[in-house]
């Protein structure tokens, strides 16, 4: 592998020459800003991203091209261009097109359509001419890497390419999974690069007509019944027409539809659909007695009814998978065996593809035109590693975990903080001796490891419920709640047996105990205390009872472990969004933020929103609030710095982000420090990035691996008008480990690059649910929890009285 020419990266200076072909809007950082840090040992890396080189001279010309009558098929319109012999050297996107400047050709042409013999005028008007540093050329790379793609055999679906002639199928469950590629191009701290991330397409192998005919024979004939199970599976599903490898979403079935009903085209000439999809897709064999699909897309232009499209049920074919299938841990077992590659099998399939290019003779006569290069190989680089971080619980002395991971030593070193169970209820279905044997096992089992981790624990108050109802759940959990009240208990924590994951009966418990009868809670399955085993012993009682006892203790307000911050007099605060379950259109946005000074304690808060003023008029509130909580718990004094990680955010709300959020939660901070005549806060705001595409591996010799958790990759494949990093911060025993992208957007704290990816390490740390590093830091994991069971479940805010415990792990 070849590391990149300069061995600390490419220079600003290097890279100048292109930053116009970002747009200014983006620039979020200080040219001369250092964003490298030094602390960590070197490590030697890859990530999937290819070098590009382009003649800084190299001008070019953006047509709109028009079809006289119009075409429809993408790939039609290509194959006409194909007849009239321009198109080996240009770029064509369906629309518009591109070609070097010095490339010439008529400005309009005659040639029949391919599959009606129709004449076809297609005329060209130059729109635009730029060059290699306006943004404009970073579309035509694109353009280019998709043009490789399809003369190296894919095909295109949505944004990415497949190779059908490849793929895998899972014949038992009716399944296959295209390999494939997703791509693109931007410019990066070491120079012009493409990211080629790994993708796979899921499609079902029938049809679905075929599945409406294996209806029809479930139903007994053409009836309601079949009509409603038509709409209860199809409606809302993702298909993949074959003919043009488009993806559309389909909206419902029209029964009173078919290929023979008419239609007129926007030339006023009255087509039937079978005669149109003749015409433009050369379909034969159609059906004529199957009803048609539609599918509506967003309207034109506001007010407008949506765009509808009819589609076939005969050339639709369902992609992705079913709730019904991703239940089925047997089906998923055999997707993740196809789907999870490993770092060797990443590497090996792209190289596979560059070497295709490489060897294309029309590639390499169209890079010539364009004089353009793409490197054979993918990007070397050094990386940095963090130091592992020492863990402490009720011992002084510490302890280190295993790969980012350390459940085998947490017994041992009880909890940082432990609660006691002094007053608390137990409810169990009665459902046979089975749940009563499993209820009085896990009591047992949570007394003894309660002694190990520093908890003292009493006995419960068991009752039983002879329903699954919902009702009488929640009448056995209030009148236990209710009769401890009267004889002057206060209920510490209320565990509910379930005897399944319905999940109307589980809403309706979180909504009692977080809002009617607020109190601790903690829901397990019946299933997971008796286990799946065929002998009737669950091997995995033990650590299952020490996770969930591990929850009940943070529930409570403890805390399971704590690592050193060298941090005083600072929030830390995470945010997230989730979409709400009844609510089209709206999201909860959840706040989680510390306020104590070993970043243990944490306080949430959640609001919905259904549009951004509503969203930063939320933040405004949760940043007050949690300068206020922190304020009362640490003696009347403002804390000196806030960090807040937002997560959820995209590229594209970058901009909406520093004009809008930011200003409101500098404007938040100055208001409450100006209230009790405090200093102004320093302020870092920090966008975390979980969905990113891009992949890095650790270089053993000949082969490559995944990086260790605690890898920081701060320059080469990092943006120029960021101040940005990527951290892997977890291992991984399946696949290839996905990197988190920070991105500081403001920082005024006075914290150095080493600093800010120290402090993220740290904080992916403290999630109490796991007992290792998640992907995020805590707080925003902790809000992501809290999203989610707002906008799942609880739909308001909980009582008060729980804000300032972890009640959601």
């Amino acid at each position: 592998m070849k590391e990149s020419s300069s061995g600390q990266g490419t220079s600003l200076q290097q890279v100048a020459s292109n930053l116009r072909t970002i747009q200014p809007a983006l620039f979020v950082r200080d040219l001369n800003q250092s964003k490298t840090g030094t602390r960590g040992a070197i490590s030697d890396s890859l990530a999937n991203y290819v070098r590009i080189v382009t003649h800084p001279l190299n001008q070019m010309l953006q047509y709109h091209v028009k079809f006289e009558p119009i075409v429809d098929s993408k790939a039609c319109r290509e194959e006409m261009l194909k007849v009239i012999g321009i198109f080996d050297f240009v770029i064509f996107d369906g629309a518009m097109l591109y070609a070097p400047k010095a490339y010439k050709f008529q400005p309009s042409y005659v040639t029949p359509h391919p599959n009606t013999e129709e004449n076809i005028k297609v005329s060209f008007k130059v729109t635009m001419e730029f060059g290699h540093d306006n943004p404009q050329a970073l579309h035509v790379y694109d353009l280019l890497i998709r043009r490789c793609m399809k003369a190296t055999g894919l095909i295109s679906v949505a944004r990415h390419f497949f190779d059908p002639r490849r793929n895998v199928s899972v014949d038992q469950y009716g399944i296959e999974c295209w390999p494939g590629y997703f791509t693109a191009t931007r410019l990066h701290d070491d120079g012009l690069m493409v990211c080629i991330e790994n993708r796979w397409k899921v499609l079902r192998k029938d049809t679905v007509a075929s599945q409406m005919v294996q209806i029809l024979r479930r139903t007994g004939g053409v009836n309601e019944r079949f009509w409603s199970e038509c709409e209860r599976l199809f409606a809302n599903q993702t298909i993949i027409t074959p003919y043009n490898h488009r993806m559309y979403r389909l909206t419902r079935v029209e029964p009173e539809m078919h290929p023979s009903s008419t239609f007129t085209l926007g030339s006023g000439e009255e087509l039937t659909f079978a005669e149109y999809f003749q015409r433009q897709y050369n379909l034969q064999d159609i059906d004529m007695e199957q009803p048609l699909l539609v599918s509506e897309g967003k309207p034109k232009q506001p007010g407008e009814p949506p765009q509808k499209t009819y589609l076939l049920p005969q050339f639709c074919r369902l992609t992705g998978i079913t709730d019904d299938m991703r239940n089925n841990m047997s089906i998923m077992r055999a997707m993740s065996q196809v789907t999870r590659l490993t770092p060797e099998a990443r590497l090996k399939m792209t190289q596979g593809w560059l070497e295709q290019v490489r060897e294309n003779p029309e590639l390499q006569r169209l890079f010539q035109a364009w004089e353009f290069e793409l490197d054979g190989e993918i990007i070397h680089f050094p990386a940095r590693v963090l130091p592992e971080e020492r863990l402490y619980g009720a011992r002084p002395d510490g302890y280190v975990g295993q790969n980012a991971e350390w459940a085998r030593f947490v017994k041992q070193n009880g909890n940082c903080v432990s609660k006691n169970l002094k007053d608390w209820i137990l409810v169990a279905p009665n459902v046979g001796p089975h749940a009563f044997e499993a209820a009085n096992k896990f009591i047992a089992e949570c007394r003894n490891l309660g002694t190990q981790l520093g908890m003292r624990i009493n006995e419960p108050t068991c009752v039983s419920v002879n329903s699954p109802d919902p009702t009488d759940y929640n009448q056995v959990v209030k009148e236990g709640v209710r009769r401890a009240a009267e004889e002057g208990r206060k209920v510490e924590m209320v565990v509910i047996i379930l005897v399944d994951d319905n999940k109307t009966r589980y809403d309706s418990m979180k909504k009692l105990v977080c809002h009617d009868v607020p109190v601790p809670s903690q829901c397990i399955k019946l299933q997971t205390l008796i286990g799946r085993s065929t002998d009737g012993i669950n091997r995995q009682f033990g650590s299952i009872c020490l996770k969930i006892l591990l929850q009940m203790n943070c529930k409570m307000g403890g805390a399971a472990w704590r690592i050193k911050i060298p941090l005083k007099k600072a929030l830390i605060m995470g945010y997230d969004l989730y979409a709400d379950s009844t609510t089209r259109g709206k999201a909860a946005g959840a706040c989680v933020s510390s306020f104590d000074q070993d970043f243990t304690s944490w306080y949430s808060q959640c609001r919905h929103h259904d549009n951004p003023t509503e969203l930063g008029t939320n933040l405004v509130h949760f940043v007050r609030k949690a300068l206020r909580i922190y304020y009362e718990r640490n003696a009347e004094q403002l804390p000196e710095k806030l960090f807040l990680y937002r997560d959820g955010v995209g590229d594209g709300q970058i901009p909406y982000v520093v004009r809008q959020e930011l200003p409101l939660v500098q404007k938040a901070c100055e208001e409450v420090a100006a209230t009790v005549d405090a200093p102004p806060i320093k302020i870092a705001f920090i966008l975390v990035t979980k969905k990113t595409n891009t992949r890095v591996f650790k270089q053993l010799g000949a082969n490559v691996a995944n990086p260790l958790p605690g890898t920081i990759v701060d320059s080469y494949i990092t943006r120029p008008e960021r101040y940005d990093f990527y951290m892997v911060p977890q291992a991984v025993n399946q696949g290839t480990v996905a990197p988190v992208h920070y991105s500081v957007l403001h920082d005024t704290t006075g914290f150095d690059a080493d600093k800010h990816h120290a402090l993220a390490f740290k904080l992916c740390h403290l999630y109490y649910n796991w007992q290792g590093t998640v992907r995020v830091p805590a707080p925003c994991q902790y809000a992501h929890k809290l999203a989610f069971l707002f906008a799942q479940s609880l739909h308001k805010e909980a009582h008060n009285s729980l804000r300032d415990k972890l009640f959601y792990l």
